[in-house]
C-alpha cells in the first residue's frame, strides 16, 4: 500500500488510543502542535488535536448526542447542507495539517462514530487515508470508565460495542489494521513493525525513536486495568459483544480466517442494535436527563458551597467590623481623654503666659521710664557740654591735660582759633559720636586730643580724613587738621565731611 497522507486512529474511550497515536511519531507521522494537554486520567497526554476535538463535539451536539451516547448514528445524519459550516472548518483543519506534514495522524474516539463525515472531507481534498483500530478488552474499558466517570459496566459495554462496530463498519473495504493495546504494551517493537509494514515504511531508520517510545513512554501505569485472556467467554450483558470481541482479537493477531466471518459478525451486531434501537434511544434520553439533573445538582451543590463560604466570609467580615468598631470606639475614648488633657494643659500654659506677659509689661514700663530718665540725663549732659565747649574754663583745661600735659597751652591756643572760626559744631559732634556724649568729656577737648587719630569730623562742613588725604603736608606737620586748615588754607578750599560725601 502506498504511504497514506492521513493516518486516523479509531477506538473506544479509555482503550489506549493515546498511546497508539503517540507511537505514530516513531514512524515520522506528525500529530501537529495544537494538542490537548494531559490530565490526571492521562498524564502523558491525549495526543488529540484541539480543533478536531472541538469540531467533533459540535457535530455530536448538533445531532442531539454526546460522547457517551449509545445510539447508533446513521451515516446520512453526518452529511448534507445542514453541516456545511462544520464541513468547511474540517476541510481547513485537514488542509492546514497536510500542507505542513508529509503524513498527518490524528485521533479522537468520537471519530469512530463520526467517520463518514471525515471521509467526505478526505474525499473532497483528494487525500488517501489509512485507519488504525486500537482494541482493548471491554472489561478493562468498563473498569476505567467506572473509575473516571462512574459509568455502569453495561453502559460501558454498549459504548464499547457501538464504537468498534462503527469503526469496522465505516472502514470496510478501506486500508485498516487492528492493534491490541495490551500487545502494544507488552511487545511494542513487534506492534510498531506491524504498523510500519501496514503503512509501507521500514523501521531501521527509526530505531532510536522506537526504543525511546518503548522504554520511556510506555510503562505499566498506562494500563490501569488489564484482564488476562482466557478460553472462556465473558458474559458482558450485551448481545454479541463477546463474539465481536473474540473476532476483533483474531484480527489483531493477523488471523486470516477472521476476515471471512467479518460480514456475518457485522450483520449480527447491526441487527442487535436495530432491535435495541428504541430501548437504547430511551436509555440515551434518560441518561441525558439524568446527566442534566446531575449537572444541575452539581451546580446547586457548588452554589450551596459558594453561598456557605460567602456566609462564612460575611460572618468573619462582620466579626472583623465589630472588632474594628470596638477598637475605634476605644481609640476615640482615648483621643477624647488626650484632647481634654491637652486642653487643660494649654489653658494652664495660657494663664502662665498671661502672667508672664503682665510681668514683662511691668518690666517694660519700668525700663521705658528708666530709658526716659537716662535720655533726660544725657540731654542735660549734652547741653552742659555744648555750653562748656564754647568757653575755655578750668573744666576744659582739665580735659585737655588728660593726655600729654606738656602740650596743654598749645591746645588752648588751637581751641581759641577753632572757636573763633566757628567751624566746630559741638551738637553735631556729640550727636555723631555718642561715646563722647556718654563719657562726659568736653567735645572740643576730645576733638583736639583724639579727633586726628580717629579721623573724626568737627562739623558737617569739614572732613578730617578727606583733608589729610588731599594734604599730605598737614599729616606730616602733626598739627590738628582743622587748625592746619584755618591757618594755611582758609575758607576757600573747605573740604566736605564724610556725611556730605555719602549723601551724594
Amino acid at each position: 500500500m502506498p504511504s497514506p497522507r492521513i493516518v486516523c486512529v479509531l477506538g473506544m474511550h479509555r482503550a489506549g488510543t493515546s498511546a497508539l497515536a503517540r507511537s505514530l511519531m516513531c514512524l515520522d507521522v506528525g500529530l501537529g502542535d495544537n494538542l490537548l494537554a494531559g490530565g490526571e486520567d492521562n498524564p502523558k497526554g491525549f495526543f488529540e488535536d484541539l480543533d478536531v476535538l472541538s469540531l467533533n463535539e459540535k457535530l455530536l451536539e448538533r445531532i442531539g448526542l454526546n460522547w457517551a451516547s449509545i445510539t447508533l448514528i446513521d451515516p446520512k445524519e453526518l452529511t448534507g447542507e445542514k453541516h456545511a459550516d462544520l464541513f468547511e472548518k474540517a476541510v481547513n483543519i485537514v488542509n492546514e495539517h497536510t500542507s505542513k506534514l508529509a503524513s498527518w495522524g490524528f485521533k479522537d474516539p468520537r471519530v469512530s462514530r463520526l467517520l463518514p463525515f471525515w471521509q467526505k472531507v478526505f474525499e473532497h481534498l483528494g487525500l488517501s487515508a489509512a485507519y488504525l483500530i486500537c482494541l482493548r478488552n471491554p472489561i478493562s474499558v468498563a473498569r476505567s470508565l467506572r473509575t473516571r466517570n462512574n459509568f455502569p459496566a453495561t453502559w460501558s459495554h454498549l459504548m464499547w460495542l457501538l464504537h468498534y462496530y462503527s469503526a469496522f463498519r465505516n472502514t470496510e473495504g478501506k486500508p485498516s489494521l487492528v492493534v491490541d493495546y495490551d500487545l502494544l504494551l507488552s511487545e511494542p517493537r513487534m506492534q510498531i513493525e506491524r504498523i510500519a509494514s501496514f503503512l509501507g515504511r521500514g523501521v531501521d531508520e527509526f530505531e532510536e525513536r522506537i526504543r525511546s517510545f518503548a522504554n520511556d513512554f510506555l510503562d505499566s501505569k498506562l494500563c490501569h486495568s488489564r484482564i488476562p485472556e482466557t478460553s472462556e467467554k465473558h458474559d458482558y450483558g450485551v448481545p454479541d459483544l463477546s463474539n465481536f470481541h473474540e473476532w476483533a482479537l483474531r484480527l489483531a493477531n493477523d488471523d486470516p480466517a477472521a476476515t471471512s466471518t467479518c460480514a456475518d459478525i457485522s450483520l449480527r451486531v447491526e441487527r442487535s442494535f436495530q432491535s435495541m434501537s428504541g430501548v437504547l434511544e430511551l436509555f440515551d434520553n434518560q441518561k441525558s436527563r439524568t446527566d442534566s439533573l446531575l449537572s444541575k445538582t452539581t451546580e446547586l451543590e457548588e452554589a450551596k458551597s459558594f453561598l456557605k463560604a460567602e456566609a462564612a466570609n460575611l460572618k468573619a467580615w462582620n466579626n472583623s467590623l465589630e472588632s474594628g468598631f470596638n477598637s475605634l470606639r476605644s481609640s476615640l475614648i482615648e483621643l477624647q481623654s488626650a484632647k481634654d488633657s491637652a486642653i487643660a494643659s494649654l489653658q494652664t500654659d495660657i494663664r502662665t503666659l498671661h502672667s508672664q506677659i503682665n510681668l514683662l509689661g511691668d518690666e517694660n514700663a519700668a525700663l521705658k521710664l528708666d530709658c526716659d530718665n537716662q535720655r533726660a540725663e544725657i540731654s542735660l549732659i549734652k547741653e552742659s557740654l555744648v555750653s562748656r565747649s564754647k568757653v575755655i574754663d578750668r573744666h576744659f583745661i582739665r580735659d585737655l591735660t588728660c593726655k600729654s600735659p606738656g602740650k596743654t597751652w598749645r591746645r588752648i591756643s588751637d581751641a581759641r582759633l577753632i572757636l573763633k572760626s566757628g567751624m566746630f559744631d559741638s551738637e553735631y559732634y556729640l550727636r555723631r559720636y555718642t561715646d563722647v556724649a556718654i563719657s562726659g568729656m568736653n567735645p572740643l577737648a576730645h576733638f583736639l586730643l583724639y579727633g586726628t587719630e580717629d579721623y573724626r569730623d568737627p562739623g558737617p562742613s569739614f572732613s578730617t580724613s578727606d583733608y589729610l588725604r588731599k594734604n599730605p603736608d598737614a599729616a606730616a606737620s602733626g598739627m590738628n587738621p582743622l587748625v592746619h586748615y584755618i591757618r594755611y588754607r582758609g575758607a576757600q578750599s573747605l573740604p566736605q565731611t564724610d556725611e556730605e560725601s555719602d549723601d551724594r
